[in-house]
């Protein structure tokens, strides 16, 4: 019973994993991800939501500023970032 237990746990963690990294790439800025994210950002630090590459966002946490205004390959410019109190943000 206790084996079984154990097997449930990592195989639910496994797919709790698997979930985040596909809330990593947004293709929509103003679309929450549906999947749970998984780390909390501190108190100093903003949720980051950058333009990787046409169409896809990355989430993330940091206290760079900077950081959030990145810039396409076509020069457009993406600036959009998130106070942290209560939002939960991917390991960028």
């Amino acid at each position: 019973m206790e084996r079984k237990v154990i097997l449930a746990f990592l195989l639910v963690s496994c797919m709790s994993f698997v979930l985040s990294l596909e809330c990593y790439e947004c293709q929509s800025s103003n679309k929450p991800c549906e999947a749970p994210m998984t780390k909390m950002c501190a108190e100093d630090e903003k949720c980051c939501v950058s333009l990787l590459y046409k169409g896809t966002y990355g989430r993330g946490c940091t206290s760079n500023k900077d950081i959030c205004k990145t810039k396409s390959s076509n020069g457009e410019g993406f600036d959009k970032c998130y106070t942290c109190e209560t939002d939960l943000c991917n390991d960028s």
